[in-house]
């Protein structure tokens, strides 16, 4: 299909896929490429842009439903392609265990939202006791991957993306980045996510990653509020978050 893509005063068609590839947007351009990508698993649309950093990125939060006792279709991080499982009565347990669905796996009405902890976005993959590594699979898309930290690998990470827009790579600094975060191409959603069940009131929004913390009950969350951007935070295994999916 033909896609219009917003520019500084002007509007850029892309007519083609080809054509889409070619609009590598470098940081300081005024254009952003756009396509509606639908999910073939369930037929659910996401907008997709190629951002700064060279990648094409998911700017609507993934709502892809897991369901106990029911198949559901992952995908490897590293060759894309698809992986057939199901979702076992041992991926069932009370919120804060290590297991992909309990209370903080799922959708909230509040904010519109899906939310998953590290156990369901890794599909299965994540271990409780993992530090310090990247985990095999995710619940994306064919072809796309659950971002990983900006250390583990820089050109499919939230920091990379985010550094290409001027914002902090690695700690809080004080500043007030929400208009650049929030605001078009970036799109970023300040969803607080899911702890035991509940919606977190933090005023800041947290993503999902593929990679663990140097800790085991943590993995890393890219989070930001009003005065700081941190994408090598970290946020427990069993936190619901919202997930953003990267193009292999």
């Amino acid at each position: 299909g033909i896609s219009t893509v917003a520019g500084a005063g002007s509007t850029y068609t892309v007519h083609n896929m080809a054509e889409y590839n070619n609009l590598v947007t470098a940081a300081g351009q005024p254009y952003v490429a756009q396509r509606i990508l639908y999910d073939i698993r369930d037929s659910k649309p996401y907008t997709v842009r190629k951002l700064a950093d060279g990648n094409c990125w998911m700017v609507d939060n993934l709502a892809y439903e897991l369901r106990v006792g029911e198949p559901y279709v992952a995908v490897n991080n590293t060759t894309g392609e698809e992986i057939n499982l199901t979702v076992t009565t041992s991926d069932v347990c009370s919120t804060n265990g290590a297991c992909m669905l309990d209370g903080n796996t799922g959708y909230d009405s509040t904010h519109d939202a899906w939310y998953y902890n590290w156990y369901a976005a890794s599909a299965g993959s994540g271990a409780s006791g993992s530090t310090s590594s990247d985990m095999p699979r995710s619940i994306c898309p064919k072809n796309w991957r659950l971002p990983a930290v900006y250390t583990f690998n820089t050109s499919k990470s939230f920091g990379s993306m985010v550094g290409a827009y001027g914002l902090p790579t690695s700690r809080s600094d004080g500043v007030n980045y929400t208009s650049t975060a929030e605001a078009f191409p970036l799109s970023l959603r300040r969803d607080e996510g899911l702890r035991d069940g509940t919606l977190r009131v933090t005023g800041y929004g947290a993503y999902q990653t593929s990679t663990s913390y140097s800790v085991t009950n943590s993995s890393y969350c890219p989070h930001y509020g009003t005065n700081f951007f941190y994408p090598t935070g970290s946020c427990y295994k069993y936190d619901g978050l919202t997930v953003r999916c990267v193009a292999l």
